[in-house]
This record gives structure tokens, sequence and C-alpha cells, in this order.
């Protein structure tokens, strides 16, 4: 496969398209079983996490694994180019928002809490510097940028995802690399079904 992101995500995102709903729900278990056991996931009382669309690892389990923790749940909201973390509630219903994706309707997230928060975020493609590719538009890398960066980030992905190496630029790394600004946590991956 050539190495630039354009066909990366088209060939990441057919692969995930592959998926069976029954290796949907295996994988959105083995997750929040493996949240669970983070030391950050206990000890955090924001989790920003997202409505999974198109296959991507499904967060619905580790949301209810936060919620019988009493944690404060927060997913992506999009204004324009820019995202923000909108309050979620056990019960509550998304909406559609930008690009078809659910969102929230609650109170958006004070910048300054971001930083303290444990963050799960989609992986369309990892390697083992740390380096993501996401959909394409950058929100989370700006969301995520300077002292907004929350201490610990875990990318959700499935083990086909990972490649030796991504093209990479600046923006945002994941748990299974470090920053000067966001401590490394465990990588979360769902199915290693190889398709």
């Amino acid at each position: 496969m050539d190495g630039t992101k354009p066909l990366i995500r088209q060939e990441m995102r057919r692969r995930r398209r592959t998926l069976t709903a029954v290796e949907l729900d295996a994988a959105e278990r083995m997750v929040a079983a493996s949240a669970a056991q983070l030391e950050e996931f206990r000890a955090a009382s924001v989790i920003l996490a997202y409505a999974a669309t198109d296959h991507e690892v499904p967060c619905g389990a580790l949301i209810e694994a936060a919620f019988a923790q009493s944690k404060r749940v927060f997913l992506p909201r999009l204004r324009g180019d820019r995202m923000s973390f909108a309050e979620y509630r056990r019960g509550t219903e998304l909406r559609p928002g930008a690009m078809g994706i659910p969102e929230p309707l609650g109170d958006e997230l004070e910048v300054s809490v971001v930083a303290g928060a444990l963050a799960f975020v989609p992986l369309v493609a990892w390697d083992a510097t740390g380096s993501r590719v996401g959909r394409g538009g950058g929100h989370y890398d700006r969301a995520f940028t300077g002292p907004t960066r929350p201490q610990c980030l875990v990318g959700l992905g499935y083990t086909f995802q990972q490649h030796a190496a991504l093209p990479r630029d600046r923006g945002t790394s994941v748990s299974t690399g470090s920053s000067p600004s966001a401590k490394p946590c465990a990588a979360g991956t769902g199915t290693t079904r190889p398709t």
C-alpha cells in the first residue's frame, strides 16, 4: 500500500467496514475491560470519548463503565472546524451533527478541564511511535494543542490498523508514543481478526 494518508484512510476504512456486528460487539467489550484496568481511567473524573461511526471501535460499554463509576462523560461537538466537548448524560439522546456524527446537547466542557481528562480517540491508523492518522479534518489535532491537551490520550483501533511507520506531521500522538505534554497510556485495540 502507498504510504500516503489519503490512501491509508481509504484502505483502513474499507477493512473496518468488513467487520461483523459480532466483531464490533467483541471489540467494544474488550475496550471497556481494558480501560477499566487503566489506573488513569480509575483516577479520572472526566472522560472524553466519542460516538462511533463508520465501524470505529464502539465506545458504548466504555461510556457505561464511566457512568458506573460516577464519571462525567463528554463527546465531541463540531462547529465549523472547531471541536469542543459537550457533556453526555446517560439516557439522553444524541443528535446528528457535522458530518452526520452524533453529538450531545449538553453543556460544553471548560477548556481548562480538558487538560485533566482522560481522552479516548478513534484511530484510522497508528504506529509504534504514537503517530496517528484520523479522518483527515485535523479536529483532534486543533482541539488538543498546548494547554488543552489531555494528560492522557488512548487511541482506539483494531490491530489491522497498526502500521510499521506512518507519514508523520505535527499533530496528535496517541498513547503508544510519548510527548512532553501528555504521558503515555496503554493503547486500546479491538478485534484481532486479520482482513
